[in-house]
């Protein structure tokens, strides 16, 4: 029993982190947004289930990456309110990951549109 309570507790926490980013982080929001845009797209089109694994994997690494960036600037934030250049380093680093993962994400985008969408090259 009390494992099972202990496995609730860390459901309850991981729900709230995800209510917590959807209302308060424009960041996150912004990626749920354009991941919904480009799922809604793909629906539309015959896309392979190896193919929608490429995709929600693009999306779903753009969206953690970016709600662990989020985390790291908060808690930064918090323990060094005023400007350090450690802290920058840190925080530049996280959003570069961020960066990263998306331009890997568009390419992806691009070449399940040019697939599916007919463009020739």
């Amino acid at each position: 029993m009390k494992l099972r309570h202990e496995l609730q507790k860390k459901f309850e926490a991981s729900f709230n982190g995800l209510k917590i980013v959807l209302t308060q982080d424009k960041s996150v929001k912004g990626h749920f947004v354009i991941a919904s845009l480009v799922i809604i797209f793909f629906l539309w089109q015959e896309v392979t289930l190896t193919d929608w694994m490429v995709i929600l994997i693009a999306i779903g690494l753009v969206i953690c990456l970016e709600m662990i960036n989020s985390s790291i600037e908060e808690l930064a934030d918090f323990l060094q309110p005023t400007e350090h250049e450690a802290i920058k380093r840190v925080k530049d680093v996280a959003a570069g990951a961020v960066l990263f993962a998306s331009l890997i994400a568009l390419v992806v985008g691009i070449l399940m549109i040019i697939k599916y969408g007919g463009i020739q090259l």
